[in-house]
């Protein structure tokens, strides 16, 4: 098996995080798939958004629930430089959902959807996804933290996988979705934790992987997804064309 490479956020080392920029150059670089998260503007619709507000990328400190689609789609993202990773200020244009998952099922590429919770709009996020993703030809995996996100995906979704996400291993057996999605950070604290659960037949992503050592461990090891923000050096590492 090869472990997929996914982009999380997009090609979002270079790039800015969840820009159209960043997810058309994780296209050009080759990657399998790409990761956002999403969340609901004033009017309803879905963007690609991380945040809870918009001070981290705008400098508004307004919620993203208050926006409308058209004053979000008018604000260029900043992405702050980080000198301490290397990162260059990185500048680009926000996106939707509908947009990003038409240009993913022109490319061909499965699609990983974030779910924040809890928010205001409660159970609205899965429904629109779910409304979206009906209309394009292309494979979701839809991820959340939230148990309840999962199971009501797992229900408007049936004929997709879904990724339950966990920063905690206590919480790994009550996971009833199809993946398991695995910190890093549990991973270096327990290094027996990829092999006992593979053993057992669980499947696994694992975010947010940015090391060349741990590429290789864990593609070893059949991992079968890993999302990082620098995929075309995940695959050049692993020998994928």
């Amino acid at each position: 098996m090869t472990t997929a490479i996914f982009a999380h956020r997009g090609s979002s080392f270079h790039h800015a995080e969840q820009s159209r920029e960043s997810f058309l150059a994780a296209i050009e670089e080759g990657a399998d798939g790409i990761e956002c998260d999403v969340r609901l503007t004033a009017d309803g619709v879905a963007f690609c958004w991380h945040d809870r507000d918009l001070s981290r990328l705008t400098g508004s400190h307004q919620p993203i629930s208050k926006v409308t689609s058209s004053e979000l789609k008018s604000l260029e993202i900043l992405d702050p430089a980080d000198p301490l990773l290397g990162k260059k200020e990185r500048r680009g244009t926000p996106i939707s959902l509908e947009e990003l998952a038409g240009i993913a099922s022109e490319a061909k590429m499965r699609l990983l959807v974030e779910t924040k919770h809890p928010v205001l709009a409660g159970s609205a996020i899965e429904e629109e996804v779910a409304r979206i993703i009906r209309r394009f030809k292309i494979e979701i995996h839809l991820l959340s933290f939230s148990f309840t996100a999962i199971s009501r995906a797992m229900r408007l979704m049936p004929e997709f996988e879904h990724v339950q996400l966990l920063q905690h291993s206590q919480l790994i057996p009550l996971a009833q979705s199809e993946i398991i999605g695995l910190d890093v950070e549990l991973i270096r604290r327990d290094q027996t934790l990829v092999p006992s659960l593979i053993v057992k037949g669980k499947r696994l992503f694992v975010y947010t992987v940015n090391d060349d050592d741990e590429f290789r461990s864990l593609a070893n090891q059949g991992v079968e997804g890993i999302i990082t923000d620098i995929p075309a050096q995940a695959k050049r590492v692993l020998g994928y064309p």
